[in-house]
Parts: C-alpha cells; sequence; structure tokens
C-alpha cells in the first residue's frame, strides 16, 4: 500500500512538470505580402546571451521564409525578448485607471517551481515610411525550461502570420514547463 501510494505521488509529481504549453501570439502592422530584404537595427548595450540568440533564430526562420538580409534592406528588423516572474502582473496606467497588460498566472497544484513568462517579439518597420510593416509577438509560461531551449519555436510562432497580422490567439502544445 506504501508503494502505491509513493508511487502515485511521483507520477503527480513529474506530471507536474510536463503537459500542454499554451502559445500566446499577437501581431500587427499592415502586413508583408511577400518576403523582402531588411537590415537589423538593435537598441544600443543590448548584447545579452538571450537577445543574440533570438536575433540568430529570427534570421533563420526569415530566411527559411525567403527573407534577404542586406545593408540596404527595405524593412528594418528588430528583435526582442523579455522575461519576468508570471506571477507579477503588468498595468499601464491611463489618467485615473490602470489596464493590465499582463495578468498574474496562478501555480498549479503539485507544482514545485514558479513559472516565469518567456516573450519574443519580432518587428519590421518600412525603411521609407517608416511604417510597422509587422509586429509579431509569441509568449509562454515554464517552470523548468529554459529560455534558450524555446528561443526557436517562440520565434517560428513571432514571425508565421507575417501576410496576415492583426490576430491574438493561442496554440496549445505538449511539452516540458
Amino acid at each position: 500500500m506504501k508503494l502505491w501510494f509513493i508511487c502515485c505521488l511521483a507520477i503527480c509529481g513529474l506530471a507536474a512538470c510536463s503537459g500542454p504549453i499554451e502559445t500566446r501570439l499577437n501581431n500587427a502592422g499592415i502586413g508583408v505580402a511577400q518576403a523582402g530584404s531588411y537590415r537589423v537595427v538593435q537598441a544600443p548595450g543590448d548584447q545579452s546571451d538571450s537577445q543574440q540568440m533570438a536575433l540568430a533564430e529570427t534570421i533563420k526562420a526569415l530566411a527559411g521564409l525567403g527573407w534577404t538580409q542586406s545593408d540596404s534592406g527595405r524593412h528594418l528588423l528588430s528583435v526582442a525578448v523579455a522575461e519576468r516572474p508570471a506571477d507579477l502582473g503588468l498595468a499601464i496606467k491611463a489618467g485615473n485607471t490602470a489596464q493590465p497588460l499582463a495578468t498574474p498566472k496562478p501555480q498549479r497544484m503539485m507544482q514545485s517551481c514558479k513559472d516565469r513568462e518567456y516573450r519574443v517579439t519580432v518587428a519590421l518597420v518600412d525603411a521609407v515610411s517608416g511604417a510597422v510593416a509587422y509586429r509579431g509577438s509569441a509568449a509562454e509560461f515554464h517552470c523548468r525550461e529554459q529560455l534558450a531551449n524555446v528561443l526557436p519555436l517562440l520565434v517560428d510562432h513571432a514571425v508565421q502570420d507575417m501576410g496576415n497580422p492583426g490576430q491574438m490567439r493561442s496554440v496549445v502544445r505538449q511539452g516540458r514547463e
């Protein structure tokens, strides 16, 4: 009987570390109907490892979609990576009221670690007009998984709606939290 109880506890503990992962997608802009050229712009001093990995993954994802990097590219590409504790809510103040930007995520039952939110945002701006051609972001909550392991997937999701922006949606997959 004790062995059965210990096995059940172990299975529940493992289940708290894996399961469905929701990727939240949000994108906007006028859209980019076909691949073109771009040049990379980065904020001064933003040379963190995660930022450099996200940029490299974005360049690889755009190349797979037919985009080319050029010093005289038609679009300006910027990539941002954010990480925050998931139990931290974010709000924006407008006048006397605050509007939630990100609501806190409650910890799952039997979860032994605190979630973090990883977010990647990819933006393409028309270099001539300054219009936002596309801005896409993908975000996920993770407990044990490292940012480096989910960056490729987040970048792929962030760029997938370039031809049809203006969507907020979620995709669910199985994986390690």
